[in-house]
């Protein structure tokens, strides 16, 4: 019963030896895939960071780009503002020299009629 019993333990304990080796095998697969798919996950997180410095780059030229055009239009709209102001005071001196003119030239008028009035032919 003695060998028996041996060889039973002796084949028991190959086949947990086997059972480990299939199980350190198959852990040994798992952390290679896992490692792969991690390094894999990486590469693509680094991508993504550089895209990212990409756009914030871009968004940074952007909102510069778009203080100077802020700054442009302000001014051009402060010139625009000073170039009414100016036409409207030309409209209003042209409208002083008009009046001068008409009044002048009633006045002209009326000394005309005076004149030929009270100056017999």
């Amino acid at each position: 019963m003695d060998s028996s019993a041996t060889t039973s333990d002796h084949d028991l304990l190959i086949r947990i030896r086997q059972i480990l080796d299939s199980f350190i095998r198959e852990v040994e697969n798992r952390f290679a895939r896992v490692s792969e798919e991690q390094a894999s996950t990486c590469e693509s997180l680094k991508g993504l960071e550089r895209e990212l410095r990409s756009v914030v780059q871009r968004e940074s030229e952007l909102c510069t780009r778009l203080a100077v055009l802020e700054s442009m239009n302000q001014h051009l709209e402060q010139n625009l503002a000073e170039m009414k102001k100016t036409l409207n005071d030309r409209s209003d001196e042209k409208e002083s020299i008009g009046l001068w003119i008409a009044l002048a030239s009633t006045i002209a008028t009326v000394i005309g009629l005076i004149i030929g009035f009270f100056i017999p032919r």
